[in-house]
């Protein structure tokens, strides 16, 4: 496994540490922060999966179905974010926008690449 990929997994792990500790902060229910949390640690098996080929045999059937819901949960909240935000009057215009490109950001260079990687494990193993 490439070094790089083990700084992606942490990257991504403490993405999802800060997404759970600023959603409690702001009161989301309970059981959307554990879906959130069990979708970005699948969103770290699907990385795992595609580079250990020891993995791929007993988990990757599971990665095909799981990365397509696991992205379509996280694009979903992630627009329910955005509209928060979007509405929030304290924020100005430019924080605005700039939260914006920070969810374009997350979304294309960090998560999206590992669902893809998850899909392509999952289209190995069948």
């Amino acid at each position: 496994m490439p070094w790089w990929i083990w700084g992606w997994i942490g990257i991504l792990t403490l993405t999802m540490v800060f997404s759970a500790r600023e959603d409690w902060a702001q009161g989301v229910a309970r059981w959307k922060i554990a879906v959130d949390v069990f979708g970005h640690a699948l969103t770290v098996m699907f990385v795992l999966v595609y580079f250990a080929d020891s993995l791929r045999s007993p988990m990757g059937r599971a990665c095909l179905p799981a990365a397509v819901l696991v992205g379509v949960w996280t694009l979903v909240r992630g627009v329910e974010e955005l509209r928060i935000i979007t509405d929030d009057p304290e924020l100005s215009r430019r924080d605005v926008r700039e939260y914006w490109i920070l969810a374009a950001v997350v979304w294309w260079v960090l998560l999206f690449p590992a669902f893809v990687l998850g899909a392509v494990a999952g289209f190995r193993s069948w």
